[in-house]
C-alpha cells in the first residue's frame, strides 16, 4: 500500500471524488487509520473549498499535521448527464485549472504545517462504462476515449512535474487500488 497508514508525525487525508469510496471500503475493512474526503463529483477547483472546510478538524481531532493526498481530476474530464458519461467541453482550460487548482491546495495544507502528494488520474473508458450502464450505442463514444486518454497523459505528466517541484514522490492510481 503506497499511503502510510501509521506515522507518529502526521496522519494521512485521502481527498477525493467518488473514487476514494471504494478505497475507503477497502481500508475500513482492515482497520487502517486514514481520513477520507471522498465526494462524487468533486472537480479539482471545488476541491480547495471541501480541503478548508474538512482539514482543519481532522488536524483539531488527531492532533497533528496531515500528509494530504489529492486524487482528482477525473471529474474534470467527464461529467455525468443522467447514468452516462459524457466529455466536459473544458479542452483548453482543463489542464490549467487543474494545475491551478493544485497550486492552491499546496499553499493551503502549507498554511497548516500539512504536506501535499499529488496521485496520477487513473486511465478508464467512457466507451466501457456507458456500456455498463446500459447505453444503446456505446461505441460512439470511441472517439471520446481517445481525447480522454490524451488529456489524462497531460494531466499525469503535469502531476510528475509538480511533485518533483514539491520535492514530492508520485503516486500511481494503480498502485492504491490492489
Amino acid at each position: 500500500m503506497c499511503i502510510p497508514t501509521y506515522d507518529p508525525v502526521s496522519v494521512p487525508v485521502l481527498l477525493s471524488d467518488s473514487k476514494g469510496r471504494y478505497l475507503r471500503q477497502l481500508h475500513q475493512a482492515r482497520n487502517l487509520d486514514i481520513d477520507f474526503l471522498d465526494f462524487p463529483g468533486l472537480t479539482t477547483v471545488n476541491a480547495l473549498g471541501v480541503l478548508q472546510a474538512h482539514l482543519p478538524r481532522i488536524l483539531r481531532r488527531r492532533g497533528k499535521p496531515a500528509v494530504v493526498y489529492i486524487w482528482t481530476g477525473t471529474c474534470d474530464l467527464t461529467q455525468k448527464q443522467g447514468r452516462f458519461l459524457t466529455l466536459r467541453d473544458n479542452r483548453d482550460s482543463c489542464l490549467q485549472d487543474i494545475l491551478t487548482g493544485y497550486r492552491a491546495i499546496k499553499h493551503y495544507a502549507s498554511s497548516l504545517n500539512c504536506t501535499v502528494k499529488f496521485i496520477t488520474v487513473p486511465y478508464y473508458s467512457v466507451e466501457i462504462y456507458n456500456q455498463y450502464k446500459g447505453h444503446p450505442a456505446s461505441t460512439q463514444f470511441r472517439s471520446i476515449d481517445k481525447e480522454v486518454k490524451l488529456r489524462i497523459s497531460r494531466i499525469n505528466s503535469a502531476i510528475l512535474n509538480l511533485n518533483r517541484e514539491f520535492g514530492r514522490n508520485t503516486l500511481s492510481s494503480l498502485m492504491l487500488i490492489w
